[in-house]
């Protein structure tokens, strides 16, 4: 289903609006170009994650620098 902001479109053309916004639509919206160009450079380093990685304390570090009193960073599924 294509999408664009918080909107999203069937194969018939009928238009909706997303009011779950789950994961990363809540946060950039539906097919945000920006989102998908920096997700497209990421996927090319790993696509699948089942021990830690350096992506993941990039990540963890980021969060950290973000919000101080933050002591601990934990990525789980």
């Amino acid at each position: 289903m294509p999408g664009g902001g918080s909107r999203l479109w069937d194969v018939d053309g009928n238009e909706y609006i997303d009011y779950v916004g789950s994961w990363g639509p809540a946060i950039i919206g539906h097919g945000d170009d920006e989102g998908l160009a920096a997700l497209a450079e990421t996927m090319k380093k790993g696509t699948s994650f089942g021990a830690p990685c350096l992506q993941e304390n990039v990540m963890a570090e980021m969060m950290i620098s973000a919000v101080p009193s933050i002591e601990m960073v934990r990525f789980v599924n």
